[in-house]
C-alpha cells in the first residue's frame, strides 16, 4: 500500500496505540535491519532524562545548524502537530516525505514475525520513520530524544557519538521503577561502550548509578557541578544570561551566553548543550565558531516551556507534568516575580502522575485555580482534582473540562495584576496554546 496523504499515515500510526507501551528493542532492530540499517549511517547525539530533554536537544540542534550543519531533530511528544516530532533544520517533515518513509516502513511490517517478537507499537513506528527519513535526507547529525526511560526505549537501538542524560526524577514509576536509583539505571541504559557521557544528574543516589555504568562501559563521564558549571548572570522575561565553565575555562572563550528560553532551569540545559558541543569539538567531530554558536543559542525556541504567551495580563504556559518539573517551574516564577507572589493557575493532569504532590506546590502559590481536562484517555477527572484542592485550602476553584473554555475562564477571573500559569501536562498546554493561535 502506498500512502497518499498525511492523514492516512497518522491514522495508520495511531492504529498501533492499542498495543500500548511495550519496552524492548527486538522489534525496532528487526525493522531497521529490514530497511538496511539506516541508523548505522547516522551520527547520533542521544539524549535521555526526566525533564529538560527537549530544550537541551533543541539548543544542540540550533547551534549545529547555525554552524552550517544539516541537523535531524527527533523529539516527543509533539506540541502543535504530529510533524513536529521529526524535523531537519527547524523544518518539520512534510506530507510527501512522511508518506514516502511510511510506505517503506509499512511494507516491511507486513512480514514481521509477530508471534516471535510481539506486535509493533506506535512509538517504535515513529522512531523508525524518523531514522529512515534522516538517512534518506543525508543529515550531518541527528539529535535523538529518548521517549521513555532509556535502556529498553525504541531509540536505544542506535549507536551514538555522544550520550546526554539531563536529570533524573520520579516519573513513569509504574514502568521505570519506584526509586531514583532504579529510574537512573533505566536512563543509564543508553550509555554505550567507549562513548562519552554528559550528565546533568544532581541527586547523589542517581549520580552514583551514572558513574558506575560509565565506569563499566569505559565511557568518559562529564558531570554538571564537577566538570562543568553554570551561573545565571541576569534574567528577564525576554532573555537569560548564563556563565558556563567547562573544565575551568569559558567555552570558546565566551564569558556569558544568552538564550530566549527564560526559565531558571534552562541554565542547566544550556550548560549541558554547550558541554556536549565542547566535547564533540575537542574530539574534532564538529567545527564550531563563537559567533555562530552564540546565534544558534539565541535562535533556539522551545514552545510550551515557560513560554510567555501574553503580556497583559502575563500568561505563562509550561509543560510541567511531574513534581520535579513543577518545582522547577515554581523556582522560575520565584526568580522572576518574587517568593511571595501568588498566581492564577489553569491546570490539567494525567491520572498516572503524582497529582497530590503537584497540587500541594500549586496551592501554596495560588490565589485562584481553574481545573480542566487534558485531551488524553489518561486524563484525571477535573472534578476529583477540584475536590482534592478544596480539601486542602480555601481557594476559589473553577472547573471546565473544555480546555479553551478553561483558558477563557482564567482570563475572565484574572485581576489586572494577576499572572496566569497554565501547566500540568504537555497535552493540556498544547491545546491551551490554540486559544491564542485562534
Amino acid at each position: 500500500m502506498k500512502f497518499k496523504s498525511q492523514q492516512d499515515v497518522i491514522a495508520w500510526i495511531q492504529s498501533f496505540q492499542r498495543f500500548g507501551i511495550k519496552p524492548g528493542l527486538e522489534r525496532v532492530k528487526w525493522m531497521l535491519t529490514e530497511l538496511g540499517n539506516p541508523e548505522e549511517n547516522l551520527q547520533i547525539i542521544h539524549v535521555a532524562g526526566t525533564n529538560g530533554k527537549g530544550s537541551t536537544c533543541k539548543m544542540i540542534a540550533s547551534v549545529l545548524e547555525a554552524n552550517g550543519y544539516k541537523i535531524g531533530l527527533f523529539t516527543s511528544p509533539y506540541l502543535d502537530a504530529f510533524n513536529n516530532r521529526i524535523a531537519i533544520n527547524d523544518r518539520d517533515i512534510d506530507s510527501m516525505q512522511l508518506c514516502e518513509v511510511a510506505t517503506a516502513v509499512q511494507a516491511i511490517i507486513t512480514d514481521m514475525p509477530v508471534g516471535e517478537l510481539g506486535a509493533v507499537t506506535e512509538f517504535e513506528i515513529i522512531t523508525v520513520l524518523g531514522l529512515l527519513y534522516f538517512y534518506k535526507q543525508r543529515v550531518d547529525f541527528v539529535v535523538l530524544e529518548v521517549g521513555l526511560g532509556g535502556r529498553l526505549d525504541a531509540t536505544n537501538a542506535i549507536s551514538p557519538i555522544i550520550t546526554v542524560i539531563t536529570n533524573i526524577g520520579l516519573d513513569h514509576i509504574n514502568i521505570l521503577g519506584s526509586s531514583l536509583a532504579e529510574i537512573a539505571s533505566e536512563k543509564a541504559g543508553i550509555i554505550k561502550a567507549g562513548i562519552p557521557v554528559i550528565s546533568g544528574v544532581k541527586q547523589p543516589e542517581s549520580i552514583q548509578v551514572i558513574r558506575q555504568k560509565s565506569l563499566e562501559k569505559n565511557s568518559k563521564l562529564y558531570e554538571l557541578g564537577t566538570d562543568f558549571h553554570n551561573k545565571i548572570d541576569s534574567i528577564s522575561l525576554d532573555e537569560l544570561h548564563v556563565q558556563v565553565l567547562f573544565e575551568g575555562k569559558h567555552i570558546l572563550n565566551n564569558p556569558s551566553w544568552v538564550t530566549r528560553l527564560v526559565a531558571t532551569y534552562q541554565s542547566d540545559n544550556l550548560s549541558l548543550a554547550l558541554a556536549t558541543l565542547q566535547v564533540l569539538y575537542q574530539q574534532q567531530i564538529i567545527d564550531i565558531s563563537l559567533p555562530q554558536t552564540k546565534q544558534g543559542l539565541f535562535d533556539a525556541v522551545w514552545e510550551g516551556r515557560f513560554e510567555v504567551i501574553q503580556r497583559q495580563p502575563i500568561v505563562i504556559v509550561d509543560g510541567a507534568h511531574n513534581p520535579e518539573g513543577m518545582a522547577a517551574l515554581i523556582d522560575s516564577l520565584n526568580r522572576h516575580f518574587g517568593n511571595n507572589k501568588k498566581y492564577l493557575w489553569c491546570v490539567g493532569f494525567l491520572q498516572d502522575k503524582e497529582i497530590a504532590e503537584m497540587l500541594q506546590m500549586i496551592i501554596n502559590k495560588a490565589n485562584k485555580i481553574v481545573v480542566t481536562k487534558p485531551n488524553s484517555d489518561r486524563s484525571a477527572d477535573p472534578y476529583l482534582v477540584q475536590e482534592q484542592i478544596i480539601q486542602q485550602a480555601p481557594i476559589e476553584v473553577y472547573v471546565n473540562s473544555d480546555i479553551l473554555e478553561a483558558v477563557k475562564t482564567a482570563l475572565i477571573q484574572a485581576d489586572k495584576d494577576d499572572i496566569i500559569c497554565i501547566a500540568g501536562s504537555l497535552y493540556m498546554v498544547s491545546e491551551a496554546r490554540k486559544w491564542w493561535a485562534n
